[in-house]
């Protein structure tokens, strides 16, 4: 039998159950708040009690999804359930506050605590870290391959979990600000707009060209022809679907258990896989798949499987060849002569090979798909009903001593007495037939009566009420269990404002600015893209400044190696960091906004670790900042172009004319334009507009306000002096008035 699990999604009870019942080892479910799948359907308190009772009774898992960034105010709602969320007795919990991890780490023994996705575990190093703070497994990234993996789990001996089925996101996990930054729905707080879906025009050195597509939006992941290799490496095999209905999660777990075990599949369960949910399917980054084919430009929807081919299309009709057979009130999906998707609903069973005539102009060659299979919805239609488990029941019966009663299930047993003696019945020879059935009423439970015995004296009087109360304890205790440690104690701060400060300015340069420029500086940030970053740091120090080094956010093994080393070779003071692998530097470390900082306790962790500097999360308004960063040194981002996601691949067309030295921006439906770089391996999408603070110096409460050189420079420095009312360039005042969707 594999050790590996397979981790499938419960967006509800229904799901839950179709899960279980189609082998998953353990499933993952949400909240009705603090859930990255804020939408989903989620769970109270209540339903998840009924799901981990019943996953214990058949030997499955279930971990609870409290990954979100949280603010001040929730994660002390939230501390305030725990011992109901700890009374249900959960397997896991899945984090992505480190703040929510530091009391969750002091709270509870016997619960592990496993670092979401959202963590963005991108690289060796990153592992590493989070297994040093103590967690116990590490959700990695879905960027990193399973060589990078392999690598990891042989050297670190953690426990992984990877993503090895279903959605797609282009962004790496955690690092995607573009839903809130064109409204405020937050990406990190499970309330993601999915802006990676839409159409975008293709803009070159500032001009339209008459290109478009769905450049951000990935293809679905599906590794079931290499999942034996993967779960060499992988302990837990997670199947993506929160959102996603129970057919979906039947359909796709089911397949991948029979994959994992060695069972046979068919083309035709295979097509079902595509059926479920399908945007086209993709190997993805974890099995090295050319990252141009991982983009679906063409549609963003669930398209299934193929089933057809356009034949020939003349007099706006169509002829498609089957290939594969068509049921009643199946879907089929198409792409128009004018790109556009469109689709019929088929009305009669049509065999493969038929030739299937629409009213509808297509392109000859063209694929159809199915996107409704009404045999998956037939075949799964009771597939979320609860699967009652065999119980034995043993009466031991003795006129003038307490009636006892033995249940047992599996290898569990427990007994109950009654306070009532039994009495000799004057009227009933035989009270078996009445003992069984007053004991079987056990419909509202997880069980049925599989076997009853019964010793003894058989003429008795018992009373129903008696029976009633030894059945309802008898179950009661068979659905007990060890509970896990648990002290609740008052571990609620008080958050106070922070003290008046006056800020200082650090410039961001990418080379050598003037003297007069330098008069207004405090600290001078260097980024380690740049290409003449050792020239600057010497030129920089030479003028009495000590550059502090700016990190990306997303990094590979090697270049955490090559950033340690520079550190070492240029003495380097002081590190912005926003990637966990460098949480471990030996020097002052700045905990950098990627890093979303967003409550005290958060601030709290890292300060016991010796660290003072925080850049909060973006995510957060002015007011949020002051009760989160009270006695630490707070930098503010002031100015700056804001990146909005990180990518590793994105549309073909944008990939070649950034291949070919074109100055290249998407552009939205409302005519926003977002450049896009091409950076060390990684796309870079930027906000359209520039952000600015727009306040004035004596109205801002920070240690250190962080300005990047630019064009704006000398605007930017007189408006914060309160020499000029206004700047003549567009900008967003980013989250600091308007905050994030709660």
């Amino acid at each position: 039998m594999n050790k590996t699990e397979i981790l499938s999604p419960a967006g509800g009870i229904e799901e839950f159950y179709a899960a279980i019942n189609c082998g998953a080892d353990a499933v993952y479910t949400g909240l009705k708040s603090y859930s990255a799948r804020k939408n989903a359907k989620n769970l109270d308190i209540g339903e998840l009690r009924e799901i981990v009772s019943y996953a214990h009774l058949i030997g499955r898992k279930v971990y609870i999804t409290l990954n979100t960034m949280l603010f001040n105010e929730e994660i002390e709602n939230l501390i305030s359930i725990l011992p109901e969320i700890f009374s249900c007795n959960p397997d896991g919990i899945i984090v992505q506050d480190i703040g929510l991890f530091s009391v969750l780490k002091n709270y509870s023994k016997g619960v592990e605590l496993h670092a979401s996705t959202q963590m963005t575990a991108d690289n060796f190093y990153a592992v590493k870290n989070l297994k040093d703070f103590g967690f116990d497994r590490v959700v990695v990234a879905r960027e990193i391959s399973i060589d990078e993996i392999s690598h990891i789990k042989e050297e670190l001996k953690v426990d992984i979990e990877a993503f090895v089925h279903g959605a797609l996101c282009v962004c790496y996990s955690g690092e995607c600000y573009f839903s809130s930054t064109i409204g405020e729905r937050s990406a990190n707080r499970g309330d993601c707009a999915q802006p990676c879906r839409k159409r975008y025009n293709l803009i070159l050195d500032d001009k339209p060209i008459g290109k478009n597509g769905f450049y951000l939006s990935m293809k679905d992941l599906n590794t079931s022809s290499n999942i034996e290799d993967i779960a060499k490496y992988v302990d837990s095999l997670k199947i993506e679907g929160r959102m996603k209905n129970k057919e979906y999660v039947a359909t796709v777990t089911n397949f991948y258990y029979k994959k994992l075990h060695g069972e046979m599949t068919t083309v035709s369960q295979e097509k079902e896989l595509a059926d479920a949910f399908s945007r086209g399917f993709t190997k993805g980054f974890i099995l090295d798949e050319d990252k141009q084919s991982m983009i679906n430009s063409v549609s963003p929807k669930h398209i299934g499987s193929i089933i057809g081919k356009v034949i020939d299309s003349k007099n706006n009709k169509s002829y498609i060849k089957l290939d594969s057979p068509l049921y009643k009130d199946d879907g089929i999906t198409f792409i128009d002569k004018n790109g556009k998707s469109d689709g019929e609903k088929i009305t009669r069973f049509l065999q493969d090979g038929t030739i299937l005539e629409i009213n509808k102009a297509l392109l000859i060659g063209e694929n159809v798909y199915r996107n409704y299979s009404s045999k998956i919805y037939d075949k799964n239609k009771n597939i979320s009903e609860m699967r009652k488990l065999p119980i034995d029941m043993f009466v031991y019966s003795k006129i003038g001593e307490p009636l006892k009663l033995k249940i047992a299930y599996q290898n569990r047993s427990v007994e109950v007495a009654s306070d009532f003696i039994v009495e000799k019945s004057n009227s009933c020879p035989d009270s078996r037939g009445i003992l069984k059935k007053q004991l079987d009423r056990i419909g509202d439970t997880f069980f049925y009566l599989d076997k009853f015995e019964f010793f003894g004296d058989r003429d008795i009087f018992v009373p129903k009420s008696i029976l009633n109360e030894m059945r309802r304890e008898g179950v009661s205790k068979i659905l007990e269990e060890n509970q896990a440690e648990f002290k609740f104690i008052d571990i609620k701060k008080t958050f106070k404002k922070n003290k008046k400060r006056e800020p200082k300015i650090s410039l961001l340069v990418d080379y050598a600015v003037s003297e007069c420029v330098l008069k207004d500086v405090f600290e001078i940030r260097l980024d380690f893209d740049n290409p003449n970053l050792e020239k600057l740091f010497n030129l920089y120090r030479d003028k009495d400044f000590e550059p502090c080094l700016v990190t990306p956010s997303i990094l590979t093994k090697k270049e955490v190696l090559e950033i340690k080393d520079l550190i070492k070779q240029l003495s380097v003071k002081k590190v912005i960091v926003n990637n966990f692998a460098l949480m471990d530097l030996d020097c002052d470390i700045v905990v950098g906004s990627s890093l979303n900082v967003a409550n005290t306790y958060a601030v709290d962790f890292y300060k016991s670790k010796g660290i003072k500097e925080f850049i909060p999360s973006r995510e957060m308004t002015t007011t949020e900042i002051d009760s989160a960063f009270s006695d630490t040194i707070l930098r503010l981002p002031y100015y700056m172009n804001t990146v909005s996601m990180i990518t590793k691949t994105i549309g073909k067309d944008v990939i070649d004319e950034i291949n070919r030295g074109k100055n290249v921006k998407i552009e939205d439906a409302k005519n926003e334009r977002f450049p896009v770089k091409y950076i060390r391996g990684k796309y870079y999408i930027y906000n359209s507009k520039p952000m600015f603070m727009a306040r004035t110096i004596d109205r801002i409460d920070a240690d250190i306000i962080e300005i990047t050189y630019d064009e704006n420079y000398n605007q930017i420095i007189d408006f914060l002096k309160g020499s000029i009312e206004n700047v003549d360039f567009s900008y967003t005042t980013g989250h600091y008035n308007r905050g994030v969707a709660r």
